[in-house]
């Protein structure tokens, strides 16, 4: 089976490739593409040509001995049957993890070569990385050196209403019946507390007096109080008083919605 293989811009300007025909150069960037994640394969000229060159007259046999010539390859058998090594083929290829485990066996005595000499190929010809899934491949180099861990910020601590100093608390209960019952969107925790703290800070002793004047202007919010006396406003408060005060409306510290 077929594997995507990159290839390096050196390739091009080596001077032992320079050497060997077109179809030899070819020949070697194919190897690469139909060799195993180890970088062998059998050495079956025929079936290569129909691999890699199904519409050209090239003889492979021959472009094979002319890239081990050049240290390219490794011709090589073991009991009988031919293969072939690319060198250095692990040194700049990085196979993806699911590629199958080669079941070739590699060249591990100069005699089971059919054709070795020349000096080694240079390291710009082939590929530094080589992967099936290029969106996992690392675009950082790796190192020795560990990323040291962002330290995390400590959680606010979220104080329970009752332990805010100086909060009224029946004030801020009627604050929050408030808003459950004009339908405004529920505080969180983090919400209460800081809106409890927000009380203290503007009300004073006239948390009371801060609580009302939201309720009298329709407002989500707490905001500082303002002299007001405004019949209209006086009314809304006066209303919600009522509907607060009826037993079958607010049992618990809970609403009942008025239909």
């Amino acid at each position: 089976m077929a594997r995507s293989r990159n290839i390096k811009p050196g390739f091009f300007q080596n001077e032992q490739l320079v050497e060997l025909d077109f179809g030899a150069r070819l020949l070697f960037i194919g190897l690469w593409t139909i060799a195993d994640r180890e970088g062998r394969l059998e050495s079956r000229p025929k079936k290569i040509k129909m691999q890699l060159f199904p519409a050209d007259d090239l003889d492979v046999s021959r472009a094979l001995l002319g890239l081990a010539k050049y240290n390219l390859v490794t011709l090589y058998s073991v009991e009988n049957v031919d293969y072939i090594e690319i060198n250095n083929f692990l040194k700049h290829q990085h196979p993806h993890h699911k590629e199958t485990e080669s079941v070739i066996p590699k060249c591990v005595s100069p005699r089971q070569a059919l054709d070795k000499s020349g000096s080694n190929p240079s390291d710009s010809l082939l590929p530094i990385t080589d992967s099936l899934n290029p969106e996992t491949e690392s675009l950082n180099p790796k190192t020795d050196t560990p990323t040291p861990k962002k330290e995390r910020k400590p959680k606010k601590e979220i104080k329970p209403r009752e332990n805010i100093e100086g909060l009224n608390i029946e004030a801020f209960d009627k604050y929050l019946a408030y808003r459950k019952e004009a339908g405004i969107k529920k505080l969180t925790k983090q919400g209460e507390t800081l809106s409890a703290k927000k009380l203290v800070k503007l009300g004073g002793n006239k948390q009371i007096e801060v609580v009302e004047q939201s309720i009298g202007n329709g407002w989500a919010g707490l905001f500082e109080l303002k002299a007001t006396s405004s019949s209209q406003k006086q009314s809304r408060i006066d209303e919600f008083n009522e509907w607060i005060d009826s037993d079958n409306n607010f049992i618990n510290g809970e609403c009942n919605v008025i239909k």
